[in-house]
């Protein structure tokens, strides 16, 4: 099972919190789908931890995803 957020940038830019990585090990996967085109932002950042070492990930293009797990500390990107 896992979280999924579609997220449309089409009304303009905006950020996707996630939870806070920690203590969340061995809980299902979230992902954070883009679902249109334009110029507008998707950020996706975590209320907690890191996404793969950094503070935010961005999703710059249509269909643009990432799905994350938590290892108890940080997001990794699988």
């Amino acid at each position: 099972f896992v979280r999924v957020v579609l997220a449309d940038a089409t009304g303009g830019a905006f950020t996707v919190t996630i939870p806070d990585a920690y203590g969340r090990m061995g809980q299902q996967p979230i992902s954070v789908k883009r679902t249109n085109g334009g110029g507008n932002a998707v950020t996706v950042a975590s209320a907690g931890g890191t996404i793969d070492g950094a503070t935010t990930q961005s999703l710059a293009t249509q269909y643009a995803a990432i799905t994350v797990v938590s290892d108890g500390n940080q997001w990794l990107v699988i």
